[in-house]
């Protein structure tokens, strides 16, 4: 069965473009990776929530420290610039 859509074609409620904007942002602020696109990011959230779901009372939480710690941007390391290729 198909998730249920609202009339701009949007499964969790929200217009694409805005999707895009909070993921941007995001980005932007080093919450999120960015080589990340919306589409993965949502898939990785939903990912998430399934988790949490089925984790045990005394782990929850757990899983999405985890996966929170991993969707940030790294720090930038002295003398290089954020977004800049390796050595």
């Amino acid at each position: 069965m198909a998730a249920p859509r609202n009339a701009s074609g949007s499964v969790s409620g929200a217009p694409k473009s805005t999707r895009r904007t909070a993921t941007r942002r995001a980005q932007d602020a080093g919450a999120v990776r960015a080589d990340l696109t919306t589409a993965e990011l949502h898939a990785v959230v939903a990912g998430v929530l399934v988790m949490e779901q089925r984790l045990p009372a005394a782990a929850k939480g757990k899983g999405l420290a985890v996966v929170a710690d991993g969707l940030s941007s790294p720090p930038t390391p002295p003398g290089r610039t954020a977004g800049s290729a390796g050595p």
